[in-house]
């Protein structure tokens, strides 16, 4: 199929689109891995950067409920991210598919043996405010899996 100016114009935008989100989803995936090295995580001005009030509020939450349980070795990696075209939710205007893997990562509760981190599909839903703001994390589902 050939494809006009415009056509070639609307992709340009839609990859650019897709490459902001990806960026910005490994960006607090970085951050995530530094924070969880914590006994006591919280949320840092880097995740304030990357996602939006609703959302930082969940992961706040999160922190929260996992007082206490702390990385001690390895850490997660992102196998892969996809595009999910045709998917929103929270007001996003694009979503990612992602992949980590948890398993080279080790867990200790408060007190106990270290214990490895599983392996989660996560789909993130992107937004912005404003026209010149960059994408933001609004919303984000997963699931444990058993391989990526």
């Amino acid at each position: 199929m050939v494809c006009g100016p415009i056509e070639f114009e609307q992709a340009q935008r839609r990859d650019a689109l897709y490459a902001e989100a990806e960026a910005v989803y490994r960006r607090y995936w970085a951050e995530v891995q530094r924070v969880e090295l914590s006994a006591h995580p919280v949320v840092t001005p880097e995740l304030e950067a990357v996602t939006e009030p609703r959302f930082r509020e969940l992961l706040r939450q999160a922190f929260v409920q996992a007082e206490g349980r702390q990385r001690v070795k390895g850490e997660g990696s992102v196998v892969w991210v996809r595009r999910a075209p045709g998917v929103s939710r929270y007001g996003s205007v694009v979503a990612v598919d992602a992949c980590t893997d948890g398993r080279n990562a080790r867990y200790r509760e408060r007190e106990g043996d270290a214990e490895p981190g599983g392996v989660v599909e996560h789909r993130l839903f992107f937004t912005r405010f404003g026209i010149d703001a960059g994408l933001r994390i609004v919303g984000s589902e997963f699931v444990d899996v058993e391989t990526c």
